[in-house]
């Protein structure tokens, strides 16, 4: 995230990048694949997110798109 991003953005960052980060370890069995995997999951979030996209259960919401 940058410095501009909202701080809920930072927040569900920060709260989720490891659980969601072991899942896609999980899931790949590949430490890179997992890592790009994130990226591509946060980003996808930020983007609705961003959009107006409201989520209750955003940990939920976060493996969905993983």
């Amino acid at each position: 995230m940058t410095a501009e991003a909202d701080p809920d953005l930072d927040r569900i960052y920060a709260a989720n990048v490891g659980p969601v980060r072991n899942y896609l370890y999980r899931l790949s069995g590949s430490r890179e694949l997992a890592e790009d995997l994130v990226q591509e999951v946060f980003y996808r979030a930020m983007l609705q997110f961003l959009a107006g996209v409201r989520v209750r259960y955003i940990s939920a919401w976060l493996y969905r798109i993983a």
